[in-house]
C-alpha cells in the first residue's frame, strides 16, 4: 500500500512540475519580443473572407479569408531569431455561406474579386472537341467540357484524358433532361471512372426540379451569365465582368475561339475551370 501512495505521490510531482514548467515556458514565450511583435502586427495581415452573393435562386460564391497562426508563425520566427513577416503562417476563415452548403441555388458565375472567368463547351461530336482542345493546349488554358449520354459512346477514354489534363467534365443528362436515368450513369462515369470529385449541372433558365435532382447527388448547377448565341466576340463585349461563366454551345470557326481568348486576355482576366473559378 505503501508503495501505491508513493507512486502516486511522485506521479502528482511530475504532473505539477510538468504543468508548472509549460506555463513558465509559456510567460516567457509572451515577453519575448518576437510573440509581442507578432500579437501587434497580426491584425494587418489578416484578410477577412468574401461573403458570397445569395438571390432567392442564385449564388455567386465567396473567397476564403485568412488570420495569423501566432503560435505556428512563432515557432518559425524563434529559429529564426527576429520578426520576419514573410515567415508568418495562417490559418484560413471560411465564408459564411459555401457552395457546398446551397446546392440548391444556381451558380451564376465566380467571385468578380478573382479576376477570372471559365468558358463552357456544350460538345456534339468528337472533330469538334479535338479542334477545341488544340486551342486550349495552345493559349495554356483549362476548360470545361458538358457532355450528354448521346456523346459518350466509346468516348470514356476522351472524358479521362480530358480530367487528367486539367479540365473539366459537365453533366448534360440525355440531352438535357435530368429526369432521364441516363443522367445517374453519366454522374457515375464522371465521378468514379473519371476520378472528378464534383460534376456539374447546366440550366439556362431556374428549374427546381433540375436543382432538386442534381443536389442530391452532391452537384453543383450552373446557370451561366453569359451564353453565347449568335456572335461570339459581340455577345461577350457586351456583357464580359470578372467572374463571368461563358457558354459556348457551337465553334463555327477556330478564329472565333482564338478571338475570344485574345480579347478576354486582353482585359486582364485569366482564362481557368470552373473548379478553380469556383474554389472559395
Amino acid at each position: 500500500m505503501y508503495k501505491i501512495f508513493r507512486n502516486i505521490g511522485i506521479l502528482a510531482l511530475v504532473l505539477v512540475s510538468f504543468l508548472y514548467t509549460e506555463r513558465i515556458v509559456s510567460v516567457v514565450k509572451d515577453y519575448d519580443n518576437i510573440m509581442i511583435e507578432i500579437k501587434q502586427n497580426k491584425n494587418q495581415y489578416q484578410i477577412d473572407p468574401i461573403e458570397a452573393t445569395i438571390t432567392e435562386n442564385t449564388i455567386i460564391p465567396g473567397v476564403k479569408g485568412k488570420e495569423v497562426d501566432v503560435e505556428k508563425s512563432y515557432a518559425k520566427m524563434k529559429k529564426y531569431g527576429k520578426f520576419e513577416p514573410t515567415l508568418l503562417a495562417y490559418t484560413k476563415i471560411n465564408p459564411q455561406n459555401l457552395l457546398k452548403d446551397h446546392l440548391d441555388k444556381m451558380i451564376r458565375k465566380g467571385n468578380s474579386s478573382k479576376k477570372m472567368v471559365s468558358i463552357i463547351f456544350e460538345l456534339n461530336n468528337i472533330d469538334e472537341i479535338d479542334s477545341i482542345l488544340k486551342i486550349l493546349e495552345t493559349n495554356n488554358i483549362k476548360g470545361n467540357f458538358f457532355i450528354d449520354s448521346t456523346w459518350i459512346g466509346n468516348n470514356e477514354k476522351t472524358i479521362i484524358e480530358l480530367v487528367k489534363n486539367g479540365h473539366i467534365i459537365g453533366n448534360l443528362s440525355y440531352k438535357g433532361d435530368y429526369t432521364n436515368s441516363k443522367f445517374m450513369e453519366l454522374d457515375n462515369i464522371i465521378k468514379k471512372i473519371a476520378g472528378q470529385k464534383v460534376s456539374y449541372c447546366y440550366l439556362n433558365e431556374y428549374n427546381k426540379q433540375v436543382l432538386d435532382i442534381c443536389s442530391k447527388q452532391g452537384d453543383y448547377t450552373i446557370y451561366p451569365d453569359i451564353i453565347i448565341k449568335n456572335n461570339m466576340l459581340v455577345d461577350v463585349k457586351k456583357n464580359l465582368v470578372s467572374g463571368s461563366i461563358i457558354s459556348v454551345k457551337n465553334i463555327n470557326k477556330d478564329l472565333d475561339l482564338e478571338l475570344l481568348i485574345q480579347y478576354i486576355k486582353s482585359k486582364g482576366m485569366e482564362i481557368v475551370n470552373l473548379r478553380t473559378l469556383l474554389s472559395e
